[in-house]
């Protein structure tokens, strides 16, 4: 299980932050697209 996660952890991590910053955008994007 540790392996696992010092393998993958990383990776799963900057997907999850990878998609939260471009969930946000979206947000932006239309917040500003509807003004």
């Amino acid at each position: 299980m540790k392996e696992f996660l010092e393998e993958y952890g990383s990776i799963i991590v900057i997907s999850i932050i990878g998609y939260a910053v471009m969930s946000g955008l979206w947000k932006i994007l239309i917040q500003v697209s509807s003004v």
